[in-house]
């Protein structure tokens, strides 16, 4: 069985190929409910600026493509709000949103900074959640909460759920970029596919148990994307022993960790398809399309694939710890659709709507929405 290689799958290849012509595929077809929104910042659509009101991401120049600061780590909107307009579904409130929140659509639990590790797995490698504690586990139970206060009619919540998304992740970035960076001592990418990414791989798809026990039947799981491309990557890791480029300028053993890990999460998810028959578990390859994107910047509108929209330093990165996005002294690009990465770790709207496009186009169809056991076509 062949997994993502870093060549970039055949398959993957031709599906991207072909969605300049062909983008026809949309999750409305499947008459989804909800959508259910688990991870971190990749997909966090404002819990996070509930626990911290002061965080960058709560205030412009984030959120300035939308003309307001929404807690999205982006200059706009994410995959997941994609997803959403696809499916024909509003934007997901965050699970924390106090007042003005609307949850018939669905809920979006990700809270930026977490890890898929719970506290207390990431104490044993000496790791801390810098940003939130409130790691998968957590989220996992903020869901059987909602389902506790929502669910008061059985059948219809027992409906409900079989015809809804379930995406869980993207998550596990934390997990790496916290042990990359331990500060006692920085883990190597060899130390992390040996120890931790059995162990996060484990946390994740403990998580699609815990969904699929709760009745979930669509359930998406993304990869990780290619994190030695980031601008704070190669500015955090330049002086590492590890510090080897590709040939898209990324670091190249960083990213054979991730790699590693989406490999071991690929095998993990089928391991688990073959157990839950009736259940439809996704892949989603966020690194076989970012890489799609580095090789073919120029016909897609990407001027800059590794250098910050919004950031200070200049240089071929523009990212500066002592002065990030959102910091008075940083400067934001004239046009950050020409940009891949928006802040230095976290992408632009465009480069979220290319990823959501592919992912959309590919899940779609494997969705098989029209099949039982689901019937959505029947609700």
């Amino acid at each position: 069985m062949g997994f993502t290689n870093p060549l970039f799958t055949g398959s993957m290849f031709l599906l991207i190929l072909g969605l300049a012509s062909s983008c026809n595929a949309q999750l409305s077809a499947c008459k989804f409910q909800a959508i259910f929104q688990f991870g971190d910042e990749l997909s966090d659509t404002g819990n996070s600026i509930q626990e911290f009101s002061m965080a960058r991401h709560a205030r412009l120049p984030y959120g300035q493509t939308m003309n307001k600061a929404t807690g999205r780590s982006s200059d706009g909107l994410l995959i997941i709000d994609y997803f959403s307009e696809s499916a024909g579904l509003p934007y997901l409130d965050p699970i924390e949103k106090r007042t003005g929140f609307n949850y018939t659509h669905g809920v979006n639990f990700a809270v930026a900074g977490v890890t898929a590790m719970s506290a207390g797995e990431l104490t044993k490698f000496n790791l801390l959640a810098n940003w939130s504690s409130n790691s998968l586990d957590v989220q996992l139970k903020w869901f059987d909460e909602f389902l506790k206060a929502t669910c008061s009619d059985k059948d219809a919540c027992s409906k409900k759920i079989k015809s809804s998304l379930f995406v869980l992740g993207e998550i596990g970035s934390n997990d790496y970029n916290y042990a990359f960076s331990r500060q006692d001592k920085h883990m190597s990418p060899e130390e992390v596919k040996k120890t931790m990414v059995p162990v996060v791989v484990k946390a994740i798809i403990e998580g699609v148990q815990h969904l699929i026990s709760r009745g979930a039947v669509r359930i998406v799981v993304p990869g990780i994307f290619p994190l030695g491309c980031s601008p704070y990557f190669q500015t955090s890791f330049k002086s590492s022993p590890n510090n080897a480029k590709d040939k898209y300028g990324c670091l190249k053993e960083y990213n054979d960790a991730i790699m590693y890990h989406n490999e071991q999460l690929q095998k993990a998810i089928l391991k688990i398809k073959g157990s839950n028959p009736g259940v439809h578990i996704l892949y989603g390859d966020l690194y076989a399309t970012y890489i799609y994107v580095l090789e073919n910047a120029q016909k897609l509108g990407f001027k800059e694939t590794l250098k910050a929209c919004c950031g200070s330093g200049g240089g071929p990165y523009n990212f500066d710890w002592s002065a990030l996005c959102g910091d008075k002294s940083c400067t934001v690009c004239s046009n950050p659709n020409e940009y891949v990465s928006w802040d230095g770790q976290h992408m632009t709207q465009h480069m979220h709507k290319f990823i959501s496009e592919v992912l959309i186009t590919d899940l779609t169809p494997k969705l098989q929405c029209g099949s039982s056991p689901t019937g959505n076509k029947e609700l």
